[in-house]
């Protein structure tokens, strides 16, 4: 492939592919050249690509930013996930707190 293809554009053209099969395959099905059941079954498969690229677009910033770590540091978060996220939390409950005059008292 020799152009890159943006994430957008790729949602725009699976999109457009899906309203194609939807103008499509009735049409197709009443001729007797697709049986139904493959009908749906691919409308089903290009609803997920459609359903997986806008995740994705959804959730470019921090893929991007993780893979913006050092590989190291990847790895430790692949390996500590759960403990990673809640050192995160309490940390930034702390920094709120200190924020906001220190912990009440």
């Amino acid at each position: 492939m020799s152009q890159k293809v943006s994430l957008n554009q790729q949602v725009e053209e699976i999109l457009r592919i899906i309203h194609e099969s939807h103008g499509t395959y009735p049409g197709q099905v009443a001729r007797g050249k697709l049986r139904q059941s493959i009908a749906d079954y691919q409308l089903q498969r290009q609803e997920a690509i459609c359903v997986t690229l806008e995740w994705l677009r959804g959730s470019e910033a921090e893929i991007r930013g993780f893979l913006a770590m050092p590989p190291d540091d990847r790895a430790s978060v692949i390996s500590h996930g759960a403990l990673v996220a809640q050192l995160a939390q309490e940390l930034a409950a702390r920094e709120a707190a200190a924020k906001a005059g220190g912990p009440a008292r």
